[in-house]
C-alpha cells in the first residue's frame, strides 16, 4: 500500500503496516471484524490475520515480495521470514498467502504439478522458480493456475505492452477442494496498475 507507519482505519476494517518514513513497500488488509481473532503486522512486507472458521480457523498472510532490483540475499530473507511466520500459526488452521510476489511462475508446470496447474501465463523467471520451490516445501498450491479462463494477468507494464501474473493466492494443498475459482477483475477501479484478484473459498466463518 506504500503508506508509512501502521495502524487501523474505519473501526479496524482497514489494517496496514509500512516503513517509518518512506512511501515504499507496505502491506494492508480490508477485513470484516466479526470473525477476526487477531492480526499481527510482521514487517513492512508481511502481515497476517486469523479468522474464526469452520471446519478450521483461517489464517491469511499478506505479502509484498522484493522486486528484481533487490538482491538474492533480500529474497532469501523474505522467504525465511515468511516461513517463520507460518510456523507460529496453529498447524490445524487453514493457511492462505496472498499478495504481490514480484515473481513470474510461467505456464509450464512440469516438475511442479503439485503446486500449480496448467493455466499460468508467460515464461518463468528466477523469482518464479524460488516461489515454486517455497510452495513445494510448504505444500501449498497457486490457485490462480487451477482453472482456464481469459482473466489471468494481474499487472500491466507502464507502457501497456507487457502483462504478467505476479499477484498470486496460495492455499495449502489439502484445502484446494474448497477453492471454486480464482480470477482477475479488469473492471475494478482500484487506482493501481495491478488488477484485483478474487479467489472463492467455500468455508464458513
Amino acid at each position: 500500500v506504500q503508506w508509512t507507519g501502521g495502524g487501523e482505519m474505519e473501526g479496524g476494517k482497514i489494517l496496514w503496516f509500512g516503513t517509518e518514513r518512506e512511501h515504499v513497500y507496505g502491506v494492508g488488509m480490508v477485513i470484516g471484524k466479526k470473525a477476526l481473532l487477531e492480526y499481527n503486522p510482521v514487517n513492512e512486507r508481511m502481515m497476517y490475520a486469523r479468522f474464526k472458521g469452520y471446519p478450521r480457523d483461517i489464517d491469511v498472510v499478506v505479502v509484498y515480495a522484493p522486486t528484481m532490483d533487490h538482491s538474492d540475499a533480500e529474497i532469501e530473507a523474505f522467504y525465511d521470514q515468511l516461513e517463520q511466520t507460518l510456523n507460529v500459526l496453529p498447524k490445524k488452521d487453514v493457511k492462505i498467502i496472498t499478495g504481490d510476489w514480484n515473481a513470474k511462475i510461467g505456464r509450464d508446470n512440469i516438475g511442479f504439478e503439485e503446486v500449480m496447474g496448467k493455466y499460468g501465463i508467460g515464461n518463468r523467471n528466477n523469482r518464479g522458480e524460488r516461489l515454486l520451490e517455497f510452495a513445494k516445501d510448504q505444500k501449498m498450491y497457486i490457485t490462480n493456475t487451477k482453472t482456464q479462463n481469459t482473466k489471468k494477468w494481474t499487472r500491466e507494464s507502464p507502457d501497456g505492452k507487457t502483462t504478467n501474473m505476479i499477484d498470486l493466492i496460495l492455499i495449502e494443498q489439502k484445502w484446494m477442494k474448497f477453492v471454486t475459482q480464482c480470477r482477475a477483475f479488469p473492471s475494478a477501479e482500484i487506482g493501481s496498475d495491478h488488477r484485483l484478484v478474487l479467489c472463492n473459498v467455500k468455508m464458513k466463518i
